[in-house]
């Protein structure tokens, strides 16, 4: 879905991932299927990018437009060239309140809590799932993402509440 929903009140996510993880990104994109279909959110990622258009530009103008914003975490990620430049524009974000930053611990990476996304100094900053289990380190990671778009569900919840 990456026609924007024709809604003045849908939420923009934007996905932080590397390529490699597209399979997961589609995956936990699915799971969020009914906000979708009820016009409260609209989601954007790498993939979304228009032919003729240049990328840098146009992720970073998706991200500064996103309220929320979903960190797919795995190696992969960390070693993407992508990543610091999201990571820090993700941040500033997160701490002018202008968008909540939602660290989605798919893979296992060695010292995760010592990056950025994994200082608690950044408050309210709730990695998912929330017994800080990689995603595919459960036996049944579907019923994982289940919770994880709950909780992104209750993340959406508190906007539209506002």
């Amino acid at each position: 879905d990456k026609a924007p929903v024709n809604s003045s009140n849908a939420l923009n996510i934007y996905f932080s991932y590397d390529v490699a993880d597209k399979r997961d990104r589609e995956e936990l994109e699915k799971h969020l299927v009914m906000l979708k279909r009820r016009g409260l959110i609209v989601c954007w990622h790498s993939e979304s990018i228009a032919g003729g258009q240049v990328a840098v530009a146009e992720s970073i103008k998706h991200l500064q437009e996103s309220q929320i914003i979903l960190l797919l975490i795995s190696l992969n990620f960390v070693n993407s060239e992508h990543y610091e430049r999201e990571i820090n524009l993700a941040f500033e974000l997160h701490k002018a309140k202008k968008a909540s930053v939602i660290p989605i611990l798919l893979r296992p990476i060695d010292d995760w809590e010592s990056t950025p996304f994994g200082d608690l100094k950044l408050g309210d900053l709730q990695a998912l799932p929330k017994d800080k289990r990689y995603v595919y380190s459960h036996s049944r990671p579907d019923n994982v993402l289940v919770t994880v778009a709950q909780e992104i569900r209750n993340v959406v919840n508190g906007f539209h509440a506002k």
